[in-house]
């Protein structure tokens, strides 16, 4: 991770951005962040806009290990209920 610039990754560092319209994620690995926004569409202009986010940095959840556990655990059950549902298909 890198320690310099850390309050303004965001302008360092060029993410990895999967965004399906309704949901943004964006993950800065060099410095150890992942952003989850909620997004909408204004009714007026039809621009996207943020509605909520979420930000999660990996040096939080170090300091909070049953945290990090808790949201792996949930994240693996997922994508095993998912995969179960893909072979069903």
């Amino acid at each position: 991770m890198i320690e310099s610039d850390q309050n303004k990754y965001w302008e360092v560092e060029e993410p990895e951005v999967i965004d399906n319209g309704s949901l943004l994620l964006q993950h800065y690995e060099k410095h150890g962040a992942l952003q989850l926004q909620m997004k909408g569409i204004d009714s007026e202009s039809g621009e996207s806009y943020v509605k909520k986010g979420l930000n999660l940095r990996k040096e939080v959840l170090f300091k909070q290990p049953k945290m990090l556990e808790t949201l792996a655990f949930i994240f693996s059950e997922w994508l095993h209920e998912y995969d179960n549902e893909i072979e069903k298909e």
